[in-house]
């Protein structure tokens, strides 16, 4: 006899899924590391002016140069380099989302590419994008 696989938890938040993850580089080795991670991928990177993304089934990895940092998350400044700065979360209802982590007092900033983020200073490390 199968067994029904368990119920996957609803999170307070809205997310549903993980669907991007954001290195970001020195400047001077942006194509060091699209050649390392085209490798691990095994996919080519599209560009997106400065940024390189490799798009996976359901998520992609985005390269960022530190110094166009502030076009994807405003504000984020990373200790070291290289460092994955933030990840992204596919949220059902954005505007809930928004509304859930304002009750909780998170600070929220709207990324120029789209979405929401909880700067990394606020959520422990990295910052979360809610897309």
């Amino acid at each position: 006899m199968n067994a029904a696989p368990p119920a996957t938890p609803k999170h307070p938040n809205g997310t549903v899924e993980l669907v991007e993850s954001v290195l970001c580089v020195p400047d001077d080795a942006l194509s060091d590391y699209e050649r390392r991670y085209s490798r691990y991928l095994q996919r080519l990177a599209r560009g997106d002016g400065p940024l390189r993304i490799f798009d996976l089934d359901n998520s992609s990895v985005m390269i960022v140069p530190n110094s166009a940092l502030g076009s994807v998350l405003p504000g984020e400044v990373p200790s070291e380099l290289p460092a994955f700065v933030a990840y992204g979360l596919a949220v059902q209802n954005p505007s809930a989302t928004r509304h859930y982590l304002e009750l909780a007092e998170f600070p929220v900033r709207t990324s120029p590419l789209g979405g929401i983020f909880v700067p990394a200073s606020a959520a422990l490390g990295a910052a979360i994008i809610f897309q």
